[in-house]
């Protein structure tokens, strides 16, 4: 019989911390997961997205990555991501370890997809979390989503700008990954207000 989880990683996700990252990035590094986890942080794409990313998905003239994101695809969305420098220089080391013929930004993952675990895949990331001391019973892949959504928060990023760079479809399901201190902005406004 299959079970499902009780929430999804979109609902039980968390953000990771500054110190998490880096963390990740650490145990990350040499390994399959180190540049798919930089673009998943600079892009806030979901795993399936990264998996399948292409080489013509990437715009390196306009400095942009363009695609539709498959779980709202249905809904005509379509994202265009700045690339950032950490961006960009991911996406170089990623087209230099790539064969002339590659169609995919990371094939190993491509290939796998969905089950990175198996033996011609990456392997887990689960792995990753535990060698940086993350717990994967908190936090997924899908964590660098709502992490991407909580630093643009901080960093003062409109919810309508990061709406549209996240493709969220909705406000309910956008605000499901602002996680950002919001409760001191909220008192800060409340202070501002007496």
């Amino acid at each position: 019989a299959l079970v499902l989880p009780e929430a999804t990683d979109s609902e039980r996700g968390q953000p990771f911390s500054r110190e998490q990252e880096a963390a990740i990035l650490r145990a990350a590094t040499g390994g399959p997961w180190h540049l798919p986890c930089i673009v998943a942080r600079w892009t806030g794409l979901r795993y399936g997205d990264i998996a399948r990313l292409a080489w013509t998905d990437i715009d390196t003239a306009a400095g942009v990555i363009r695609l539709r994101p498959r779980k709202t695809a249905r809904h005509g969305i379509q994202v265009t991501i700045p690339i950032v420098d950490p961006l960009a220089q991911a996406l170089q080391t990623a087209r230099s370890e790539a064969t002339a013929s590659a169609q995919h930004v990371f094939p190993a993952h491509a290939a796998s997809y969905p089950r990175p675990e198996h033996k011609s895949g990456p392997g887990p990331f689960a792995a990753v979390l535990q060698a940086a001391n993350v717990s994967p019973d908190e936090y997924t892949f899908h964590s660098w989503r709502h992490t991407f959504r909580t630093r643009l928060a901080e960093a003062g990023v409109s919810d309508d700008l990061a709406k549209r760079l996240g493709g969220w479809t909705s406000e309910t399901t956008a605000a499901r990954y602002d996680h950002a201190a919001r409760i001191d902005e909220l008192r800060r406004a409340l202070e501002r207000a007496t």
